[in-house]
């Protein structure tokens, strides 16, 4: 299945510790990836880890290819990320490929806390970044969310009230559009048909004046 963004394999990444429940991570990328494809119109592409590829070299094959070539990044919290360096490993290999001023992640890494911290402490886990929460503080300590509830469903909608406003603005700045040199009675025309492109994240090109000085090389 192609990728919703044009230039990359993978749509999500999605990183989790393998002591948790995988039964759990797998409704969650079901329900996550059913949500921002339905909210996009198209089928978008999730990575799936086999369980198999955490070992030897497969780990710069499998792995670090799927995250390579991922537009966005899901980590799903818990006290067993923490302490992964699996998932250390992942998330910095993601960081590696961004631009150097995407410091913070250039807005593509997101949190789902499954389970929390002692003493909240996954709340000063890059801070800047909001934590989308699929668990409850009750009275006997926090409970995840069952997959399917009301509360589950919720959570998800609201990571993808992130995720789908990306991939949308990934995807336009991925698509180049030609809008003609026009002629000087429709240049207004053009300055705005152009500024509203790129104000959306189109690619728009020309950036200036391309007449007939130019080359046809010169015109992209």
């Amino acid at each position: 299945m192609a990728a919703f963004v044009p230039g990359f394999e993978f749509d999500l990444f999605i990183s989790y510790a393998h002591q948790d429940d995988t039964r759990w991570v797998q409704a969650f990328e079901d329900e996550l990836t059913d949500e921002v494809s339905r909210r996009l119109g198209l089928p978008i592409s999730t990575w799936q880890d086999t369980g198999k590829l955490r070992a030897g070299e497969n780990w710069q094959t499998g792995i670090q290819d799927g995250i390579r070539t991922s537009a966005a990044f899901v980590a799903i919290i818990s006290p067993s990320y923490q302490n992964s360096i699996w998932c250390a490993r992942e998330r910095n290999e993601f960081k590696k490929h961004l631009a150097p001023e995407q410091a913070d992640f250039g807005g593509r890494f997101f949190k789902a806390v499954k389970t929390p911290w002692p003493e909240n402490g996954h709340r000063l886990f890059l801070q800047q970044i909001q934590d989308a929460d699929f668990y409850k503080e009750d009275e006997d300590g926090p409970r995840d969310f069952t997959p399917g509830s009301r509360e589950f469903k919720r959570a998800i909608r609201k990571l993808a009230d992130g995720i789908e406003p990306l991939l949308r603005r990934l995807r336009r700045g991925n698509q180049r559009v030609h809008v003609a040199w026009p002629v000087d009675d429709c240049f207004t025309a053009w300055e705005q048909l152009s500024n509203e492109l790129r104000s959306k994240g189109f690619d728009v090109q020309p950036t200036g004046p391309r007449d007939a000085s130019f080359a046809d090389a010169l015109l992209t």
